[in-house]
């Protein structure tokens, strides 16, 4: 020690040598032990008492020890975040808690803006739980300073890679801004959670921080943006081996009586200027085990649901709605099978599409004066969803809706008229993980019954079935992915029926030009087939591609129970693109992407072709710029003409560009532009 102090007093450039080497050592042992799996240790109190105000005054907060070490993940990759965070957790036999303190060293710049649910704005924090311990799956709860709350599934089967908020829990929180910074306390129930009866091994853990002003993100868990994945990277939460499950079982019974006057109509005998309508059923949920919910409705009431926006739709293809009724939203993820990846027309195609079941009525009748019901009872469904620790996702749904009909007048004569039969739907999912979600094998058989023994005006099938296979295998920790998808299908009915299929707006078997189809007045059954194989790099580099086939041929149908967009179809898509997630020069960050695209009938005949080029770049002083080049070949639309010959539209290209201002301001400017050019003049 002296002989230290004597050279230092020798030379002061040996010191300030030895100071900057200690300084490289911190921050490279910090950015070691930040690239490692963290733990954090929950401490179990039998009977805590928390009182949620947002602050840590009671001693249950003060006798356990805080977790730290956050880095941040955006801007600057594995630097220091800019504000510390630190978090606790302790759990009793019902409830798991939560404290996350935001330190920030200047609170009046803390970002606090009110906003739905789900919705979140300004400064937030929030943190995510693999309780399956599957890797894949995780429960995401986040809150705002100013207290709106987000709650949602991430599931890393689902392509999206962002939590889907349709998932609603009952939580609470409360946040609390203080003179260092800002505070929240969570109480999660544990019957919201679904997780195995030994949790020794404790569970998945990620907490998050995002600041506003600086946009800025840090983790507890530092996983890189360029990370093919996002829950297999979670840290570990600790101490939970006294957690059980606590039984849930909800039972909801509900009557109703809805009362409407409007102006009353002389002549129509259905608008007599009110309406009265009573309604009663019971809505109800039970754990058969912590990780096996049962869920179950008895002529169920979606009154309260938020409704459909309103869309004006000139096309002759279906608009796709997400689900929002409660019933259908637990266990949505496992029920989930995606045909074809990606943003575009064909990824909504789903052999499971829930808003068939309670739908509007298929058949409208003609009439002077027509009274008919906005959507076919649902006389009672149960669904039963769950996944156990050795890997298997499962999930069955049965639902029943009954017949509905509508008084029609013509004339001076009243009659009833059937709109929908009664019918009946079966759906049945099941999964496998192996090696911790690194590859998953699995399968879906869906049903549907309609019963036509009293008629069927709307021309419905009798039958119909569908299935799949998928399977996904990925290697080099995630690196490199293989994903396939194969679904059939087989329909059957009257003639008139199945004729009906066949001139679908989605198929067009009558087009005159179609000389590979065959429009058949006498079959009594359609079949078909649909699928997509697609691999790709997804992680691990700034370079990422992808390249995937889907097809769907002419015959296949599945909108009994699923979504389908278009049939007839193969379309292939190949793309690449880079990305610089360091800020460097001017840039914040940047990126640049090249896509090729083309599709054919099942004739072979080319229906598009083209290719885009885009770049987008944000500026450090938060300014935003983008702008691409497209290409259109030639197109062939097989649809427009809604059953006449395919009509050949010219290609041509196009350019845009765009610049706004900070986003993270109040007041922001955005400019956009854009041209156009058809290769055939004056189209």
């Amino acid at each position: 020690m002296h002989l230290q102090k004597g050279l230092f007093k020798k030379s002061s450039g040996i010191q300030i040598l030895f100071t900057i080497l200690c300084l490289f050592t911190i921050v490279e042992l910090s950015f070691g032990m930040d690239d490692s799996l963290k733990s954090c240790k929950a401490i179990y109190f039998p009977e805590a008492k928390i009182n949620l105000d947002g602050q840590e005054d009671e001693k249950e907060w003060k006798e356990t020890i805080a977790c730290g070490n956050f880095i941040q993940q955006r801007p600057y990759e594995k630097a220091l975040p800019s504000q510390l965070t630190e978090f606790k957790v302790i759990y009793d036999d019902e409830y798991i808690y939560f404290m996350i303190q935001a330190y920030d060293s200047m609170p009046k710049k803390i970002v606090r803006r009110l906003a739905r649910r789900d919705d979140i704005q300004g400064d937030w924090v929030g943190i995510q739980i693999d309780t399956y311990n599957d890797r894949t799956t995780a429960f995401t709860f986040f809150i705002s300073a100013a207290g709106v709350k987000f709650d949602g599934i991430q599931s890393e089967t689902d392509n999206t890679g962002d939590p889907d908020p349709t998932w609603d829990a009952i939580w609470e929180a409360k946040t609390i801004v203080h003179e260092k910074g800002w505070s929240v306390e969570m109480k999660i129930s544990l019957s919201q959670l679904r997780f195995d009866k030994n949790n020794s091994e404790g569970w998945g853990l990620q907490v998050i921080r995002n600041i506003h002003r600086n946009e800025e993100m840090s983790l507890w868990q530092y996983i890189p943006r360029n990370a093919p994945g996002w829950v297999r990277y979670f840290g570990r939460l600790n101490g939970l081996d006294h957690i059980k499950r606590v039984p849930q079982v909800e039972i909801a019974p509900y009557v109703a009586i809805q009362h409407e006057t409007y102006k009353k109509e002389e002549e129509n005998p259905y608008r007599t200027g009110k309406n009265t309508i009573f309604r009663a059923g019971i809505d109800g949920k039970v754990s058969l085990a912590s990780n096996v919910i049962l869920d179950y409705t008895i002529n169920p009431d979606f009154g309260q649901v938020e409704a459909d926006p309103s869309v004006v739709n000139l096309t002759a293809f279906e608009t796709y709605f997400t689900e929002k009724r409660p019933f259908f939203i637990e266990g949505k993820n496992i029920l989930n099978f995606q045909i074809t990846p990606g943003d575009n027309s064909f990824s909504g195609d789903n052999l499971f599409y829930s808003r068939r079941i309670g739908r509007k009525p298929k058949y409208i009748p003609d009439a002077d004066y027509v009274d008919m019901p906005e959507a076919t009872p649902i006389l009672a469904a149960f669904k039963l969803t769950g996944k156990t620790k050795d890997g298997w996702s499962f999930g069955v749904l049965e639902s029943m809706t009954d017949k509905t009909s509508a008084k029609i007048t013509k004339g001076s004569e009243e009659t009833s008229v059937i709109c929908e039969p009664f019918s009946n739907y079966f759906v049945g999912r099941i999964l496998k993980d192996y090696h911790q979600g690194e590859s998953r094998i699995g399968g879906m058989i869906t049903s549907v019954y309609h019963d036509h023994s009293e008629g069927n005006p709307s021309l419905l099938s009798t039958w119909a079935t569908t299935g799949g296979l998928d399977f996904y295998y990925s290697w080099k920790k995630q690196t490199y992915f293989l994903d396939f998808k194969a679904i059939a299908s087989y329909v059957n009915g009257t003639k008139e029926a199945i004729s009906k299929l066949q001139q679908s707006p989605i198929r067009n078997f009558q087009r005159p030009d179609a000389t590979y189809l065959k429009f058949d007045t006498l079959r009594t059954s359609l079949s078909g087939h649909g699928g997509s194989i697609h691999f790709g790099r997804q992680g691990n580099s700034s370079w990422k591609y992808s390249v995937f086939i889907t097809w769907r041929s002419p015959g296949l149908e599945i909108n009994d129970i699923g979504y389908l967009h278009q049939a007839d179809n193969i379309f292939q898509v190949a793309w690449i693109g880079y990305q610089k997630y360091h800020p460097f020069l001017i840039f914040r960050s940047a990126g640049l992407n090249l896509n090729q695209w083309s599709g054919w009938d099942f004739g072979m005949n080319s229906l598009f072709k083209g290719g885009n080029i885009n770049a987008w770049a944000q500026f450090k002083n938060y300014w935003q710029i983008s702008a691409g080049l497209n290409f259109d070949g030639n197109n062939l639309d097989n649809y427009i003409l809604r059953g006449g010959p395919a009509l050949k539209l010219p290609g041509g290209y196009s350019y845009w560009g765009y610049l706004s201002t900070d986003t993270r301001k109040k007041l922001l400017a955005e400019f956009n532009t854009s041209f156009y050019q058809s290769f055939t003049p004056n189209f």
